[in-house]
């Protein structure tokens, strides 16, 4: 498998080790309070865990929405939405499928 950027709104980095640079992508944003929107599928699976370090070791702070499911209804968008508000986040950040990037379009 290739690596490659795909540029839209918003952007979305597929490519091996893409975690690593994730902080440096949020920095460049002005973000320093994510809000990551996952499944729990990935979470069981460790694939969150490494990114949340990640972003972490680099100062910063997390807040882990992983309640999205496929095709996701309002109520997981809202609850989503309700996370992020309550935790003061400044950014979104989505680690999945369509299921979460779709979630994270908040």
């Amino acid at each position: 498998m290739d690596a490659f950027t795909f540029n839209t709104v918003p952007r979305v980095v597929f490519a091996p080790g893409a975690a690593r640079e994730l902080a440096a992508h949020c920095r460049s944003l002005g973000l320093v309070r994510p809000l990551l929107v996952t499944d729990p599928g990935l979470v069981e699976l460790g694939l969150v865990a490494p990114v949340e370090a990640a972003l972490a070791a680099d100062g910063l702070t997390v807040t882990r929405f992983a309640e999205v499911r496929e095709d996701p209804p309002e109520s997981v968008v809202l609850a989503c939405v309700e996370r992020g508000r309550a935790s003061g986040v400044d950014g979104v950040v989505a680690v999945g499928g369509g299921s979460s990037m779709d979630t994270a379009k908040v």
